[in-house]
């Protein structure tokens, strides 16, 4: 599925949805479950309105009005309903569907849609978590079961602005990969997110770089944002340590900005013994 690079470094692409075919642009995230579509109620939604009017297929789960965080940055107020969702226009297609249709929200950019979860699916661990909460649809499963895929896995290849991006459901292309003999494989963690503990982290090239242990921090892969995180207690050093070459970045409440136009160190951090 080609993939744009667009607003706020985050990569989108198109689902397609009910009888009527309704083109959706969504952002790709493999750190929530649920599929969130603008509704056609939601007043202070900027792009592509879902109509449910539009399509036979549609059904309404549950009436109940629900309020969905992610993280500080999107807070979305709906409810479940399902249809039909297809990859392709007409083609592809899980049917029905359950997702979450909006009717109110906040930080959802204007140029998209909706957010299309990506997640394992196993309850969070480790954060503050609703007693309810109940995991969201899964898109792999629902496409494995429809025996549209033949291996319940995804690929992604994200060029940013210059590049061709695309996501791939299903085996991998073996033939868009720039080396199969240099992959390396990263066993991630059995629970909500894709998740692994790297060994340590490298600020610069090899042979001048400064390489520090991580004492079992765990790292989350996520699509869902832009930006890399680190534990409050180590964000100080680390930021001075990735900046030190640098005199114009400043830290804003937390958040760390520095000019693209200076040079910054080559950030690196290890996984099964090898610098990525």
């Amino acid at each position: 599925m080609p993939v744009t690079y667009g607003i706020d470094y985050l990569y989108t692409g198109s689902i397609y949805i009910g009888e009527s075919d309704q083109e959706m642009k969504v952002i790709y995230d493999t750190g929530s479950d649920w599929l969130l579509i603008e509704g056609r109620d939601c007043d202070n939604c900027k792009g592509s309105k879902y109509d449910p009017n539009t399509s036979t297929y549609f059904n309404t789960v549950d009436i109940r009005r629900e309020h969905k965080e992610y993280g500080s940055f999107v807070h979305v107020e709906g409810n479940r309903v399902q249809d039909q969702v297809c990859l392709k226009s007409f083609s592809l297609c899980m049917d029905p569907y359950d997702f979450f249709l909006i009717q109110n929200q906040f930080g959802i950019p204007d140029e998209t849609d909706g957010i299309l979860g990506l997640t394992q699916g196993r309850r969070p661990r480790g954060f503050n978590i609703a007693s309810d909460f109940e995991v969201g649809p899964l898109f792999l499963d629902t496409l494995s079961f429809a025996q549209h895929i033949t291996e319940k896995a995804f690929s992604t290849r994200f060029s940013g602005p210059f590049g061709e991006s695309f996501i791939d459901f299903g085996p991998a292309r073996e033939e868009e990969m720039s080396s199969i003999g240099e992959l390396v494989d990263i066993p991630c963690n059995k629970g909500y997110f894709y998740s692994s503990i790297p060994q340590g982290v490298r600020f610069g090239e090899e042979a001048a770089g400064e390489a520090y242990a991580l004492n079992g921090a765990e790292a989350i892969f996520t699509t869902g944002i832009s930006l890399s995180m680190v534990p409050s207690s180590l964000s100080e050093s680390f930021f001075k340590r990735l900046f030190a070459d640098m005199t114009d970045y400043y830290e804003d409440n937390g958040v760390f900005y520095a000019n693209c136009g200076s040079a910054m160190k080559d950030l690196y951090f290890m996984f099964e013994e090898h610098w990525i």
